[in-house]
């Protein structure tokens, strides 16, 4: 009897084995479906699927279009704010976002990309950690693909601006330092 009782338990921890892992494939986790638009006083919605198509072909869906237009922002810079990659080492990542000063930028980031309804700390650490992973490289575009929530929003205006301010200071540093600055944050083990 007590044999009994003790493979039915093993069995029981096997199956329940079993069926978590079955469950974690076969429900996927719950991507961004629809990005909230904000410029200001401005909001609209658009399938993440059109924004896609746009950063694959440049071709803006007739909502997209619409939107850009009304914000008077240019389709090119927005497409290059999408698709514009950053090589990140993934293990250096996960220190970052796992250390108080991840905390910080991570609540810093959510003032630009955000959901009113989780918390979005946890949904940025998520993201930017799963976009990471294939290919060591991040963009805006795999950020919001691997957000979890069905909707998410960006203040863009905010967004591009601190996206070329970095893009400014970086190019500037990199100029200074002749190409070597992943090099030299090595050598001095900040990452």
């Amino acid at each position: 009897m007590r044999s009994l009782k003790r493979n039915s338990g093993r069995l029981l921890g096997i199956g329940t084995i079993v069926l978590s892992g079955w469950l974690a494939i076969a429900i996927p986790v719950q991507a961004a479906e629809e990005l909230v638009l904000r410029y200001g006083i401005f909001r609209g919605s658009v399938p993440v699927a059109d924004l896609n198509e746009f950063a694959e072909t440049g071709e803006t869906s007739r909502s997209l279009r619409r939107y850009l237009r009304l914000a008077k922002e240019d389709p090119e810079q927005f497409r290059q704010f999408l698709t514009a990659e950053a090589p990140v080492e993934s293990r250096n990542l996960d220190r970052l976002l796992d250390s108080p000063a991840g905390d910080v930028l991570l609540d810093e980031f959510s003032k630009y990309l955000y959901t009113p309804h989780q918390d979005d700390r946890e949904a940025l650490r998520t993201a930017l950690k799963t976009a990471v992973e294939d290919d060591q490289k991040i963009s805006f575009l795999e950020v919001l693909q691997d957000y979890p929530a069905k909707e998410a929003h960006i203040n863009v205006r905010r967004a591009i601006s601190t996206y070329q301010q970095v893009i400014a200071v970086q190019s500037r540093v990199e100029g200074i330092l002749g190409g070597r600055f992943d090099e030299i944050l090595h050598q001095i083990n900040l990452f």
